[in-house]
């Protein structure tokens, strides 16, 4: 019923798998069959229909591409590193690049509000698109949007439970979050939260460090001006 509780995730939901299954196709008749008829994936599936499976990736070219590799649709992005290492304004630019050529895309300053500091960081990288938009605050709402940018979880008080449900809500939306950390490179539930997304960034004012699931390890030599 519509007016129940959990009509609109549940329905949000069964959208997103059937829109998952008719985009995909296999050789495999019987995989086929038993995905449309019993809406998921069977318990288990052979080498071959695992590699005849289809899925979806952003596009992601050029630097970024080396950095992190091409991420599927709905990706996860953990992103630390001590104050002043230039996270923000790195994260900024990857925000402006998927903007411009990947879909709409929110960051969320949190930490900054919208700020001088935020307007200078805007104007040095250049990050102006009609695709990227700015909230000083975690939205109550994210629908319309292809990537979240959450600058920073530390100072948003967000804890891992919270970022697992923005995840289960909006399944289609890339979602990057933003850490402090001490100068002992420390900070509260770095590991639990490391465990639950795809792509881990480490950045210095040196280098940028890179490990996920979309491609081998990478690191950028940079400094920050």
């Amino acid at each position: 019923q519509k007016d129940e509780m959990y009509h609109y995730r549940v329905s949000q939901a069964f959208d997103e798998l059937t829109y998952y299954i008719e985009d995909m196709e296999y050789e495999d008749t019987d995989l086929s069959f038993t995905l449309q008829h019993l809406g998921r994936l069977p318990d288990v599936i052979s080498s071959e229909q695992l590699l005849s499976m289809e899925f979806e990736t952003i596009g992601l070219q050029g630097k970024w591409k080396e950095l992190i590799g091409d991420p599927s649709v709905g990706f996860s992005m953990m992103v630390f590193g001590q104050p002043k290492s230039g996270k923000s304004t790195l994260m900024l630019e990857f925000a402006h690049h998927l903007a411009e050529n990947h879909g709409k895309t929110l960051f969320v300053a949190i930490e900054e509000g919208f700020g001088y500091t935020l307007k200078d960081k805007i104007q040095r990288v250049g990050a102006i698109s009609s695709n990227l938009s700015f909230a000083a605050e975690m939205p109550k709402k994210l629908d319309g949007l292809d990537f979240v940018f959450i600058d920073s979880i530390s100072r948003g008080g967000m804890e891992i439970e919270d970022l697992i449900k923005l995840q289960e809500q909006y399944p289609r939306v890339g979602f990057v979050y933003i850490f402090h950390t001490t100068k002992d490179g420390r900070f509260r539930g770095g590991n639990h939260y490391a465990h639950e997304v795809d792509v881990i960034v480490e950045v210095s004012p040196e280098e940028v460090n890179s490990s996920g699931r979309f491609g081998p390890n990478s690191i950028w030599q940079r400094k920050i001006s």
